[in-house]
């Protein structure tokens, strides 16, 4: 069956407390706080490791688990590549330390006069560099079709050259139908 979240942009102002108990009341299955986007749920890679304790216990105890933990990390840009896989490894550990299963990730707006089979490939080693941490912290990281990634032939291409069991794709189906125009 399919099960349904809220990410915190829906709810930027409230605590992770009130996340959660907002969660239960209105029927979802989980929740997904967004990394560095000064939200109020402290879900970030600054947090303590007693705060991820709590994060993971809280949602234990309120039966709400962290469906994923959204990032801004992108890889389609050279000049940010070392940030990017830098803030995917902190999010990886955020993530496996709240008891998230999962990431999420995007390729990223191609710079002007960069080829696509040069995004890809940049895209591609991003995503196989960061793909055994994120095994062994039992994490998937999921690449959103988004920004200059919206046809699905692009995010397959990657996916295909990728191969890793840790690397996923997270189907937004209005960004292929809306920006790539696919049906």
């Amino acid at each position: 069956p399919m099960k349904y979240s809220f990410m915190s942009f829906s709810t930027p102002e409230l605590t992770l407390d009130e996340m959660f108990a907002l969660a239960k009341r209105l029927g979802y299955d989980g929740i997904e706080p967004r990394t560095s986007a000064k939200h109020k749920h402290g879900v970030e890679f600054e947090a303590t490791a007693a705060y991820r304790a709590e994060c993971k216990t809280k949602s234990k105890a309120a039966g709400i688990p962290f469906s994923c933990v959204a990032t801004s990390c992108v890889y389609a840009d050279a000049s940010k590549t070392q940030e990017m896989l830098s803030d995917t490894h902190k999010a990886i550990d955020l993530a496996a330390d709240v008891g998230a299963g999962r990431i999420r990730v995007f390729g990223g707006v191609i710079p002007q006069g960069v080829a696509r089979e040069a995004a890809i490939e940049l895209v591609t080693k991003s995503l196989q560099s960061v793909a055994d941490h994120a095994a062994e912290r039992g994490v998937t990281v999921c690449v959103e079709t988004h920004d200059h990634w919206c046809d699905p032939n692009h995010v397959a291409a990657v996916m295909k050259a990728v191969n890793h069991p840790a690397i996923a794709v997270n189907w937004d189906i209005m960004h292929p139908v809306r920006v790539a125009k696919v049906t």
